[in-house]
């Protein structure tokens, strides 16, 4: 009796989180003039490297055109745009063919998606070749300086190469980047992100954090 009930608890507990909406979280409806305020930190050092904003600016044609800028006004913001199902289309200025499958909206529990993309290199000079796979693994609350928020947890794990001409020790270029993303409804975007680099030799590690959030 003891373990049916158990069993019985653990199948529910994911619906709990979300309530009604834990078996479909629909792609979210944005307003011009949203945005959203993240911290960086550096995993290895816990040490915030910066803060940015992202502001949505125009929503046209199917297409969502989001800026991001420094929090602190350095540099010149950079734009991105998303298809209607929160396709990346560009990223900071970088296109991309066919666009990155970030998200599967609806979200379910156990929905697993899969993408290849071709991209230009951080110099713009040469094209990099990308194969993602996704999926959303559960349910949970997360605590960041936004707040509490109910998330749909979603891992990706992407693998590259490098078509151009430079090599590292006579080697291609090539490594894979993960994603551990929480995307809360309530704030219409992911509220954490942690992410990790692996290029042979080099591994880098970063969490992003929602630190504020203005929706209209």
């Amino acid at each position: 009796m003891l373990e049916r009930l158990l069993l019985t608890v653990a199948l529910i507990l994911p619906a709990a989180v979300f309530g009604q909406t834990a078996t479909s979280v629909p792609r979210p409806e944005v307003k011009v003039g949203d945005s959203w305020t993240y911290s960086r930190f550096d995993k290895l050092t816990n040490q915030i490297t910066g803060t940015f904003v992202i502001t949505v600016q125009k929503i046209e044609g199917g297409e969502i055109t989001m800026e991001s800028r420094s929090a602190g006004g350095q540099g010149n913001p950079a734009l991105s745009v998303f298809t209607s199902d929160w396709h990346v289309r560009k990223r900071l200025g970088r296109g991309f063919d066919p666009a990155i499958p970030e998200y599967a909206f609806p979200l379910e529990i156990g929905k697993s998606w899969e993408g290849k993309y071709t991209g230009p290199d951080p110099r713009g000079a040469s094209l990099v070749d990308y194969e993602l796979k996704g999926k959303v693994v559960g349910a949970e609350s997360v605590t960041v300086s936004a707040g509490t928020f109910d998330a749909m947890k979603i891992q990706l794990e992407t693998s590259w190469l490098y078509k151009g001409p430079f090599t590292l020790g006579g080697s291609l270029l090539y490594g894979t980047f993960v994603q551990t993303i929480w995307y809360a409804p309530k704030a219409k975007r992911f509220v954490k992100m942690d992410i990790e680099r692996h290029r042979r030799p080099f591994l880098e590690r970063e969490i992003l954090e929602l630190k504020e959030l203005k929706l209209n």
